[in-house]
């Protein structure tokens, strides 16, 4: 019975994971959209390489129906799908403006931001669970709004259904990883349309709930505001909450260390004005890096040395943050 239900959502049956099939499909505004592909496919290739992920994104002319927004397709492993999907919201977080000024000295506990996901209808049942208890744990988990697009709401003839995430930079993200865990954790869920065109399907846009364009600041404004060594576990009551963050921490990953060396005048672009530059990119990407102090170099250069500690997806990106400041820094074997 059991195997037939997990059939039946497109899911392979217990003992069968098939990883290399999972999918995920991630909602973004053209407003946003730029700054997750970056300069010349720079961000979204890099995200390709730190996550192990394959990531597409629909071009301008195909949008989620009933939306103008584009589709991000993220394909792989569990894990790297967490990878990729924590990266996407973290360049849509950063990339959104604060709109006006009452949001632009909001603190980082208020900023409010918010990030959407299509799943096959089939598989609203892993999300909500019985008589909603699923969700309603996941809200309580996460303290995150949760919302599943209601049956009346989702176009006609499409079978797919969206689910919203509000809440602060580090609720939204907790939440995030949370509901694809329990979408794709167990199995493997599939769409019925396993690409970004949508062709055939006309939009519907007074059918449908309308996510609230709520203002909320990049990530990286939110990480200025924020002293090092943050307790993320104590301001918001989440019990480790760098590794519900951050994928890979969990189920004893390990840790991996790099070690780069950078010219000395390259330390302040790394370093930034009161190590307010440092600071953001040990935020956005979970891993700790350091800069040795003057006159501990390399040997044999004058190179100072950079370095990255975390779980490896999360020093993996923040190697990756590091070369776009400084991109003549260079690994030390």
């Amino acid at each position: 019975m059991e195997r037939a239900k997990r059939a039946s959502l497109g899911q392979q049956p217990f003992g069968v994971p098939d990883e290399s099939a999972l999918s995920l499909k991630i909602l973004v505004s053209n407003r946003l959209v730029g700054g997750v592909i970056g300069k010349g496919g720079a961000t979204i290739n890099a995200i390709k390489e730190a996550s192990g992920a394959k990531v597409k994104v629909s071009n301008n002319t195909e949008v989620f129906p009933g939306t103008t927004d584009r589709i991000i397709l993220l394909s792989g492993s569990l894990n790297s799908i967490l990878a990729a999907a924590r990266m996407v919201a973290a360049e849509m977080f950063k990339e959104t403006p604060r709109d006006t000024p009452e949001a632009a000295a909001a603190p980082f506990t208020e900023i409010t931001t918010s990030v959407t996901i299509a799943i096959p209808s089939s598989a609203c049942g892993l999300i909500l669970g019985k008589g909603g208890e699923r969700i309603n744990l996941l809200r309580e988990q996460t303290q995150a709004k949760i919302t599943l697009q209601s049956k009346e709401k989702a176009v006609p003839g499409l079978n797919e259904r969206t689910v919203a995430i509000t809440g602060n930079v580090v609720t939204a993200q907790l939440a995030l990883e949370k509901v694809i865990l329990s979408l794709l954790g167990d199995g493997n869920v599939q769409y019925e349309n396993l690409g970004t065109n949508y062709a055939g399907f006309t939009a519907i846009t007074q059918s449908f709930a309308q996510v609230p364009q709520q203002t909320h600041a990049g990530l990286h404004a939110a990480a200025l505001q924020l002293p090092l060594g943050y307790d993320f576990a104590a301001a918001y009551g989440l019990q480790q909450a760098a590794p519900q963050l951050f994928p890979g921490i969990e189920g004893g990953a390990g840790q991996v260390q790099m070690r780069l060396g950078i010219p000395e005048a390259s330390v302040g672009v790394l370093v930034g004005k009161a190590g307010m530059a440092i600071k953001e990119l040990m935020s956005i990407s979970g891993a700790s890096i350091k800069v040795s102090q003057r006159g501990e170099v390399v040997p044999g250069t004058t190179n100072r040395i950079v370095t990255i500690s975390g779980n490896p997806v999360a020093a993996n990106y923040a190697h990756m943050l590091v070369l776009q400041k400084v991109p003549t820094a260079t690994p030390i074997t």
